[in-house]
């Protein structure tokens, strides 16, 4: 009963460790994608200036 209840918990340690390991994958993928959606945010805002200078220098 003992031999299973080690048994367990060391499947229970492996899962845990396999479940923080994807997590951290996760984490470091969505920063990553967070830091390009601000990239092209700033970008989005910068053309829409652009733009807006143009409108304005057509008038």
């Amino acid at each position: 009963d003992k031999g299973r209840l080690l048994q367990e918990s060391e499947q229970l340690k492996k899962e845990i460790r396999l479940l923080n390991d994807k997590q951290q994958t996760e984490t470091t993928r969505l920063l990553q994608e967070n830091e390009q959606l601000k990239k092209d945010l700033q970008l989005l805002k910068n053309l829409e200036i652009q733009l807006q200078k143009r409108e304005r220098a057509l008038r």
